[in-house]
């Protein structure tokens, strides 16, 4: 749990920024953390009085974004501490995997929504937004789909999608409708060669959005992309590819309201082009399109091994990447994928070499806030108004 400003031991020197009430006071104090201006002990302290007066919630919603996080309902019944944390921080709740296609239809025609409602719920009752998602993803289909005829696979998708969509009608402010659609760099196509491409065909993105917007006209509909952040041969001919395919489904009338960035970052210095960046979403932003940052983490790839260092890399991450992507206004908000590294997919998928815990979240396995916290604060702060 993070701990009431009153429990604090702040250091002297910070004692007369611990009051800190008002907009300029915090902003202030932020300031003089993520400037590295105060001494590293009485940073520390500092950073939680901040992340105890203030939340990334509320940092955001001043400037008019979505501040939220994926998590699990295990996690949020088992760990009080955890539930408290995400709730106190986040305006949006979004499902991890409980509304994938193999949980929500295991076999044919029969459908398990029960994770996802408890999500629902839990987020309704705590006046929290509940983004629903991922509907139609290569990686989250039942074993069964692969067997369908190409003539029934069609039909079995927009069934999904519909009835998917249709149980939370009016109780989901979003949906990743479309997941992880596009091909790699040297596949030759512009999809990935999957089962849905394969048995739907090569309009099946279209067909899931039309799907979606029929049964709940008022959610926000996304198609949810990798791989686009940097300054490399591989994300510069998908965020190409992208706009080929936005460009398309804009000219076709297909209903796709927002691009959905998952943000995967990674410490060790790859090239970053904040200028291309930005052009980027622009042009997304151009064809009518909303752009949600929507699973923000960060792997560390670099050298360093103290604490302190790797927190300090990770939020630099974060900061050279969220100072270009705010500027942009049709980025209307930001999801990171967990809250704490006590529960994150990275430890698993992209643990360190020395055996270190990752630290890719803006909260540590102690549920106190990190170096990321502070980034990500002064990033909402710095952004324009929405």
């Amino acid at each position: 749990m993070v701990p009431k400003s009153s429990e604090v031991d702040v250091p002297v020197e910070l004692r007369e920024r611990r009051g800190v009430s008002t907009r300029r006071d915090f902003v202030a104090a932020l300031s003089t953390v993520v400037a590295g201006g105060v001494a590293s002990s009485a940073a520390g302290s500092l950073k939680v009085v901040l992340a105890a007066e203030q939340t990334l919630r509320d940092i955001a919603a001043q400037k008019g974004l979505i501040y939220g996080c994926a998590t699990t309902q295990d996690r949020l019944v088992a760990d009080p501490a955890f539930e408290r944390l995400v709730v106190d921080q986040c305006g949006l709740l979004v499902p991890e995997n409980a509304l994938n296609w193999n949980y929500v239809e295991p076999s044919p025609g029969r459908f398990d929504f029960h994770m996802g409602e408890w999500l629902a719920n839990f987020a309704k009752d705590r006046h929290m937004k509940f983004g629903g998602g991922t509907i139609v993803w290569h990686q989250g289909l039942p074993a069964w789909f692969s067997s369908l005829a190409p003539a029934d696979a069609r039909q079995v998708m927009l069934q999904h999608v519909t009835q998917t969509v249709s149980h939370f009608r009016g109780r989901a402010f979003s949906w990743v409708v479309v997941n992880e659609a596009l091909a790699f760099r040297g596949a030759g196509a512009e999809l990935k060669d999957t089962p849905l491409l394969r048995l739907v065909g090569p309009d099946y993105i279209d067909v899931a959005f039309h799907a979606a917007s029929a049964a709940d006209p008022g959610a926000l509909l996304i198609y949810n992309d990798n791989h686009l952040e940097y300054d490399i041969p591989e994300d510069e001919y998908r965020r190409k590819n992208l706009l080929k395919l936005l460009r398309r489904i804009s000219n076709a009338k297909v209903p796709v309201g927002a691009l959905g960035i998952q943000s995967h970052l990674r410490t060790g210095g790859l090239p970053f082009d904040g200028a291309k960046l930005k052009d980027f979403l622009s042009q997304v932003s151009d064809l009518g399109y909303k752009i949600i940052v929507s699973e923000l983490d960060v792997s560390e790839k670099g050298p360093e091994t103290e604490v302190a260092d790797r927190d300090r890399a990770i939020a630099n991450e974060i900061s050279r990447y969220l100072n270009v992507v705010l500027q942009e206004k049709a980025v209307i908000g930001v999801v990171t994928w967990g809250l704490s590294s006590r529960y994150t997919w990275l430890a698993n998928y992209a643990p360190r070499s020395d055996g270190q815990p990752v630290r890719p979240l803006p909260y540590d396995s102690d549920l106190r806030p990190t170096q990321a916290w502070q980034a990500m604060a002064a990033a909402f702060d710095r952004a324009s108004q929405r």
